[in-house]
């Protein structure tokens, strides 16, 4: 459903914006599971109305003690834009104590279940980017060995990765100097006219890395 007035969109950004903020921190703290389209629907609802409640109770707080200060619920459902036009502050100011208070019901609730718990924050990022990626020193580059299902091995630079959460859906490519072997092989160089090799991740078994200073370019003297 796409809201059509005014009075429909803010209700629907009052429902949505809190939900999708607690769960944007709900993945720093637990892993996501499989669930059906109905449980999911049904708990997106659930958090909604509970955050929005929130903030339209501190909306009739507000009215109560300073009545002017907020819109006449009855009286706007009843005129509409009419209403909006005449009283665009008080309603303005509505939406934000609205908006406010379920916003920071969602933030209050999040840290009250993470309580307690130990280790950083869970996220959503493959290891393959936390490690060649965010803990890779400034002034390095990540150099890797890649022992792929069929026992053979590949080393060189990091060139490019891609970032699919899905290892099967990500490739990784090594630039020279690239060294190689099979299964029961010593390794050895692949020739210099071999300038990039493009793994699949489907195919890498382990990864293992070491961060080396940034390679000097070659002298053109």
């Amino acid at each position: 459903m796409v809201p059509s007035t005014w009075l429909s969109v803010v209700l629907f950004f009052l429902l949505v914006a809190p939900r999708l903020l607690f769960y944007l921190l709900a993945e720093r703290r637990r892993v996501g599971a499989q669930e059906s389209a109905f449980r999911e629907v049904s708990r997106v609802v659930l958090a909604s109305l509970a955050f929005t409640t929130v903030g339209l109770v501190a909306v009739a707080v507000v009215r109560v003690v300073h009545p002017t200060w907020m819109p006449d619920p009855r009286v706007m459902l009843r005129d509409g834009h009419r209403y909006l036009n005449a009283h665009y502050s008080a309603v303005g100011w509505a939406f934000v104590v609205a908006g406010g208070a379920s916003l920071v019901s969602a933030i209050a609730v999040h840290y009250v279940l993470a309580k307690g718990k130990k280790g950083p924050p869970l996220r959503q990022v493959s290891a393959w980017t936390t490690v060649l990626r965010e803990e890779c020193p400034a002034d390095c580059v990540p150099y890797i060995r890649i022992r792929q299902t069929d026992g053979s091995v590949l080393e060189g630079y990091v060139g490019y990765y891609s970032r699919a959460f899905d290892q099967a859906d990500r490739e990784i490519v090594l630039t020279p100097p690239l060294f190689a072997r099979r299964a029961k092989d010593e390794l050895h160089d692949v020739p210099a006219n071999w300038q990039r090799v493009v793994v699949a991740g489907s195919t890498v078994a382990t990864l293992s890395v070491q961060y080396r200073p940034k390679p000097k370019p070659p002298s053109t003297s």
